[in-house]
């Protein structure tokens, strides 16, 4: 008779803990030697403006274009930095980015943007940048992340790292290479 009411009484303290928990990520970003050029004989040195832009479900339904990867860095980072209201509806706390100077009013400033590693002074691996996605891991939640890169005529056209939030809060792992970013997993 005790035990279905501890239950109870349990299960009415923890449930409402959980709706509408912000979970903690950080996403770890490992660059190359070189990254942000346009060809495997370019070596120069170009900072890389990264955004991380958390979704929860219906955020991620009225932005699909975000999650199927049909918005590319370089569209993306026009509609940020325009006054364009397509996404006026992603809060600036859903918007973490890693560039250069102020915040902007539609992003959080997360840091500094990436460099290629050799270009860090203690040689560092990776870069980690701390995050709080509004729901975590909730069914239909994504993160996407984009990075500005630099081609011969300007803003590439890369296609954005989509991920489904793992269950519990971790390391995400993202490989930067000379002109792309790919999801490499949770770190273990």
């Amino acid at each position: 008779m005790l035990r279905p009411l501890i239950g109870a009484l349990i299960g009415a303290l923890v449930v409402p803990s959980l709706v509408g928990c912000r979970t903690s990520y950080v996403v770890v970003f490992e660059p190359a030697d070189v990254i942000n050029t346009s060809s495997d004989s370019d070596m120069s040195r170009k900072m890389l403006d990264v955004d991380i832009v958390c979704l929860d479900k219906e955020a991620a339904t009225t932005h699909s274009a975000m999650v199927n990867q049909s918005l590319r860095a370089d569209e993306w980072f026009k509609l940020r930095d325009s006054d364009d209201g397509s996404i006026a509806d992603i809060k600036k706390e859903m918007i973490f980015a890693l560039r250069k100077g102020r915040s902007e009013q539609r992003d959080t400033l997360a840091g500094e943007p990436l460099l290629s590693r050799r270009d860090y002074a203690d040689q560092r691996s990776a870069v980690e940048v701390p995050i709080k996605h509004p729901t975590g891991y909730e069914d239909g939640a994504h993160i996407v992340i984009y990075g500005r890169f630099i081609g011969p005529g300007g803003p590439r056209n890369t296609m954005p790292v989509v991920i489904d939030p793992p269950s519990n809060a971790g390391r995400l792992r993202i490989r930067v290479d000379r002109d792309s970013m790919s999801y490499i997993g949770p770190e273990k």
